[in-house]
């Protein structure tokens, strides 16, 4: 909070501060930039330098976020906060925030811890540390460039077109949809990492490993992509046409060692450089099948 004018006599602003009472606030509508995004219930109180919003809740049409702020005035200031997102419909909450053409359907959670140094307003992607965990369902990443959504492009791989999609037209052309999405990531001035991001589809798995830097928005990324081509294609179904018994043993084989044929398939990529302009590496021509119990 600012408080640009005083009357002769009165008491400083950083006095005026401490003396505020805790406050219920109830925001009908807020609006950010010109749009709306949600309802808006808090509890503020005063703690010294710090400012306490706990409980803090937004709700939308599409999703929920529940959490907590702590802003720190001391210094250059700082926020620190705990959240959890609930979606039921992350394409057009996006939308919300003017990001219409990132993001198609997908329900789920975004929940994690987050902090960046000065006040609410100096949030900034390239500053913020701390740590995010998502699980969602039943979306799909559009196949224009994201803009402003850089951590989102990242992951859709919609900026590695010529490479990838020369390899699985079907899994990228109209933009990955996928059935799952699921990951965990550390978060240290504006530098996401993580060990595993992992989207499954029906036609397709994709792994995903490495660091994107906001700040410099540039990318250390490793992809694996394994396609479901025993589930798509149903050899066993065709063999079953010209031998029951040869397709009931090669359905019997592609269970057990957990689709061969896809993980055969497989490539791997290795991807640097800008998030705008890629270098991609092909490192891989798939995995040698593996017999549990067995050396290959």
């Amino acid at each position: 909070m600012n408080w640009p004018l005083r009357a002769e006599g009165s008491s400083t602003p950083s006095a005026l501060k401490q003396q505020l009472p805790a406050m219920k606030v109830h925001i009908g509508e807020l609006l950010l930039q010109n749009r709306s995004i949600g309802q808006l219930d808090m509890m503020a109180r005063r703690d010294g330098s710090v400012w306490r919003m706990d409980p803090l809740k937004l709700v939308a049409p599409e999703g929920t976020l529940a959490g907590s702020m702590l802003v720190d005035e001391k210094g250059e200031g700082q926020v620190d906060s705990h959240f959890t997102l609930d979606v039921s419909n992350a394409g057009k909450l996006m939308a919300r925030f003017g990001q219409g053409d990132v993001f198609r359907n997908g329900q789920g959670r975004l929940s994690g811890q987050l902090s960046w140094p000065g006040g609410l307003s100096d949030l900034d992607a390239a500053h913020l540390s701390g740590q995010m965990e998502l699980d969602f369902k039943s979306g799909r990443f559009a196949k224009v460039d994201p803009g402003a959504a850089r951590l989102l492009g990242a992951l859709s791989l919609q900026s590695l077109p010529r490479r990838i999609r020369l390899d699985f037209t079907d899994v990228f052309s109209d933009g990955f949809a996928f059935d799952t999405l699921q990951g965990k990531a550390s978060v240290s001035d504006g530098v996401f990492r993580s060990d595993k991001v992992e989207m499954k589809s029906p036609s397709a798995e994709v792994n995903i490993a490495g660091s994107v830097d906001l700040a410099k928005e540039t990318q250390a990324l490793k992809v694996k992509v394994v396609p479901h081509v025993a589930e798509s294609v149903a050899l066993a179904a065709g063999a079953a046409l010209l031998n029951p018994v040869v397709g009931i043993a090669t359905l019997a084989a592609q269970k057990v060692l957990q689709d061969p044929v896809g993980k055969i398939l497989s490539l791997e990529y290795e991807v640097s450089g800008s998030l705008k302009d890629p270098q991609v590496k092909r490192v891989n021509v798939g995995d040698p099948v593996r017999i549990k119990g067995r050396k290959p």
